[in-house]
């Protein structure tokens, strides 16, 4: 027995260094891997892409339910409503039944840590603005937009929003809940049509920023996309999102009808790139 014993102890070393170089080459691989798709794409901010390095491994998908998403329009397009170009990401919710009925309310988190620096009721729109500063100069911000004539639905709208100004929330916390409007079947003058959040990702020069000056005031300055000579910026949030918020977008584009649908989440560059009916001039 003392024989057999000694004998295999060989055999269970060479095993083990067979084991602990295949792990090791198999680690090194999946660390390749993972540096070449963790980093954000910070192509967009060439003169200080540090700035964005606070998003850590980038922002999260605001929706916990991807299904409920019927359609996106992109960032990009032009030109957009009262902007020359769409500064942020609209992701719209279904309002057919098929997911999600017109009164009905859908969650949605925050893409970021962070603290709440406005809630701004737009009034007789119905829409609110929740934005959150990740650090001076740096926020997200998501618009709820129900997209309906209706005053109950408009006021159940501004009672649905869970945080307040000031507030430190979490990433992938709830900031409260989109209400579902009737859209263009309910003839809403105002906008699209169609109920959904609008996020965006801002940067503004630190150095200007007034703590004092209302929220609105800070994110409604003259409009300059990727140019950080002539701040504030609006950039892509798709494009600083983690592996598997964009994973999220993608699924959900896979889906679409190109004829019919926009088939990407950014639009590069504004007056060329084509990526789908709905994001086309």
């Amino acid at each position: 027995m003392k024989k057999i014993f000694i004998a295999f102890i060989p055999v269970h070393l060479i095993v083990l260094l067979l084991s602990l170089t295949a792990f090791a080459a198999d680690h090194s691989v999946a660390e390749k891997k993972l540096l070449a798709v963790a980093p954000i794409d910070e192509t967009l901010l060439p003169a200080n892409p540090a700035r964005l390095s606070v998003l850590g491994r980038g922002l999260a998908f605001p929706f916990r339910n991807k299904k409920v998403i019927r359609d996106i329009r992109a960032y990009g397009i032009r030109p957009w409503g009262f902007e020359p170009v769409h500064n942020g990401i609209d992701l719209i919710v279904d309002n057919t039944g098929e997911q999600l009925q017109v009164g009905d309310k859908v969650a949605v988190l925050s893409s970021v840590a962070g603290t709440v620096r406005g809630v701004i009721d737009f009034g007789g729109e119905g829409s609110i603005l929740v934005g959150i500063e990740v650090n001076p100069g740096l926020y997200v911000t998501y618009t709820f937009e129900p997209q309906t004539a209706s005053p109950s639905l408009r006021a159940l709208q501004a009672a649905s929003i869970d945080v307040v100004v000031g507030q430190q929330v979490r990433k992938g916390q709830k900031l409260g809940d989109l209400v579902v409007g009737e859209g263009e079947n309910g003839g809403s003058p105002l906008g699209s049509g169609n109920p959904h959040i609008d996020t965006r990702l801002v940067l503004l020069d630190p150095a200007t920023v007034d703590p004092n000056a209302p929220f609105e005031d800070l994110i409604t300055q003259d409009i300059s996309h990727n140019d950080v000579a002539n701040l504030p910026t609006f950039l892509c949030p798709y494009d600083y999102s983690s592996v598997r918020g964009k994973s999220a977008y993608e699924k959900i584009l896979a889906n679409f009808d190109p004829n019919t649908q926009c088939t990407c989440a950014c639009r590069f560059p504004y007056n060329a790139a084509e990526c789908g009916v709905g994001c086309v001039d």
